[in-house]
């Protein structure tokens, strides 16, 4: 099955072509937005703007969401083979098509996201190194020694390091584990016997959520929310049905949430 998907994808194959073609199109789409976004140096001409592109973007987003529930379904009527199983098409897909495009389609999310980056960056700078005791909505039992969650905070900042929507939204799903099993792996190292660990790593959504909002500010990465939002965008409604879905919500959640409050309040802590 993995001969015949990179066949399909060789130079020259009807499907490449058709790819190709579609990567194309929206480089040129994207390519006039990112245009303007530059020429536009004042705050007011780029509040001008601002409605404009975001109504570009969201018709751009749509149609690629689109295009590769088509490719897919092209693919899998070619080859049946695909049929039961669609993994290692979507797979190749995510690996491939969005690769020429993605880092001007991020500019545009940048643009539209840049009053909460700079809201964001002025609270890391701030306060972005406080310890976790700081975090006063974080039960001490959470607060797991020095340097806690690290594997969390890696899972996050390297969201913004793939091209691939699905190796994305596999770090996010891994971030959520990977709270859970630290938490574990910490009292298992204390001493305390696997029952007793896996009770406490069993998180609901009140204590994850403040460990997100300790890990992003760790994470230190403006354009995060830009990443987030793209995910959210070209991803269709049902596929965000689960844990992928919920772990996204969390962690867009604990973005704009810190945002709001550092908007209404100033630098004021870490809690919302």
């Amino acid at each position: 099955m993995e001969s015949t998907l990179s066949w399909c994808f060789a130079a020259g194959h009807p499907v490449d072509n058709a790819v190709g073609s579609a990567q194309y199109n929206f480089v040129n789409r994207i390519s006039p937005l990112t245009k303007k976004i530059f020429k536009a140096k004042t705050p007011l001409e780029r509040e001008a703007l601002r409605d404009g592109i975001r109504v570009e973007v969201e018709g751009i987003t749509q149609d690629i969401g689109d295009m590769v529930v088509n490719l897919t379904r092209v693919l899998t009527s070619l080859y049946p083979m695909f049929k039961k199983d669609t993994t290692l098409i979507q797979l190749k897909l995510s690996e491939i098509f969005y690769r020429p495009f993605l880092p001007q389609l991020l500019e545009t999310y940048n643009f539209l996201n840049e009053d909460a980056m700079e809201v964001y960056r002025a609270y890391v700078i701030a306060r972005g190194l406080d310890d976790i005791t700081a975090y006063t909505d974080i039960k001490q039992k959470y607060h797991l020694g020095d340097a806690p969650y690290q594997a969390a905070i890696d899972c996050i900042s390297a969201i913004t390091e793939t091209f691939s929507p699905i190796e994305k939204f596999s770090l996010l799903v891994n971030f959520g584990q990977t709270i859970s099993e630290s938490v574990k792996q910490f009292y298992l190292d204390q001493g305390h016997d696997e029952d007793q660990a896996s009770e406490v790593s069993n998180l609901g959504a009140d204590d994850l959520f403040p460990i997100t909002l300790f890990v992003i500010t760790r994470v230190g990465k403006p354009q995060l929310i830009s990443e987030l939002q793209l995910l959210d965008d070209i991803t269709h409604e049902q596929d965000l049905m689960g844990n992928k879905g919920y772990c996204l919500a969390t962690v867009t959640s604990a973005y704009r949430g810190l945002v709001a409050q550092q908007t209404r309040d100033g630098t004021s802590g870490p809690n919302i």
